[in-house]
């Protein structure tokens, strides 16, 4: 969008979405879409060294549009 702050996306067959990319926005419909975070076990294959943090926390919740 002219904000900068939303995307149109379409396909052949598929009808225009709209998606908003306010990172807290984009970030709780990815964790909607995946189901939940990433496991401590794969955080520290990902990111060896680095403490882990909760990628999806369950308090968070950001309505869908």
């Amino acid at each position: 969008g002219a904000d900068g702050g939303t995307l149109y996306a379409a396909g052949q067959h598929v009808p225009v979405e709209r998606y908003d990319l306010a990172p807290a926005v984009a970030a709780a419909a990815v964790c909607r879409r995946t189901g939940g975070g990433l496991p401590e076990a794969d955080w520290r294959a990902s990111f060896a060294g680095l403490p882990y943090q909760r990628t999806c926390p369950a308090a968070e919740s950001v309505p869908d549009d």
